[in-house]
């Protein structure tokens, strides 16, 4: 309202200096400021709440709306417990990951991470058992992460990793990685009887595939885990 009030009161200033000088007004430079000051204050409040103050409304509705339809994104794409991407976020971030490594020729490389142990916890124990010893993990798994990756829940017991500029022998070291740092942490309380129990299946991306394609040749690479190799990889045909 004070911007208004100085904008009317230049205004008044400049109108009855024009009209002093055609020899239209007689009143003096003080009187001319006087008026200007008045009419500044009269209409300032009356400019501010007509016209200003609904377009400031508006923005902080606009900025509302914005605000809360992104906290309702995030609410509908992340797991309310793991607090990482759900099965329906990591897919749409997927498909965004397959685009951009099809556009610019990027490597881009998925691991499917399953936990074994999940199964047997809910069986011996409880969900919430469950989701409390794969909490674990995911921590431990989140904060080995480089800036790019992004790790999210794909099923009940696994996750999906995505690992963008990583070619298959870039994945394999980051999943070797990965296990060792969870080897190391040991399992929690939760699943110490059964330890972390974790397959990984490693594939890269092929641009002539799309992503669900991908992930079936992760899970086949997670399938021929015979029970003593933690980690197998998958090869697109045109990839060597």
């Amino acid at each position: 309202m004070v911007t208004v009030a100085a904008l009317a009161f230049v205004i008044e200033v400049m109108i009855m200096t024009f009209l002093g000088n055609w020899g239209l007004a007689a009143e003096s430079l003080n009187v001319i400021l006087f008026d200007a000051a008045m009419l500044s204050l009269c209409i300032a409040p009356a400019i501010y709440w007509l016209v200003l103050a609904p377009l400031d409304r508006e923005h902080a509705k606009r900025v509302w709306a914005e605000d809360h339809s992104m906290a309702l994104d995030r609410l509908a794409t992340t797991d309310p417990y793991l607090r990482i991407l759900n099965p329906r976020g990591v897919r749409n971030r997927l498909l965004e990951e397959t685009a951009r490594a099809r556009r610019y020729k990027n490597p881009l490389s998925v691991a499917r991470v399953r936990f074994g142990t999940y199964g047997k916890l809910v069986d011996s124990m409880s969900g919430e058992a469950a989701e409390r010893s794969l909490s674990s993990a995911v921590t431990i798994l989140s904060g080995a992460l480089r800036l790019p990756d992004v790790l999210g829940r794909l099923h009940e017991g696994e996750l999906l990793l995505l690992l963008p500029e990583a070619d298959l022998a870039g994945a394999r070291s980051v999943c070797q990685k990965l296990r060792l740092l969870l080897d190391q942490a040991g399992p929690d309380h939760f699943s110490e009887a059964t330890g972390w129990n974790i397959t990984m299946g490693v594939a890269q991306f092929d641009p002539g595939e799309d992503d669900r394609e991908l992930l079936k040749r992760a899970e086949s690479a997670l399938e021929r885990n015979d029970g003593q190799s933690p980690l197998w990889e998958s090869r697109a045909s045109s990839i060597q």
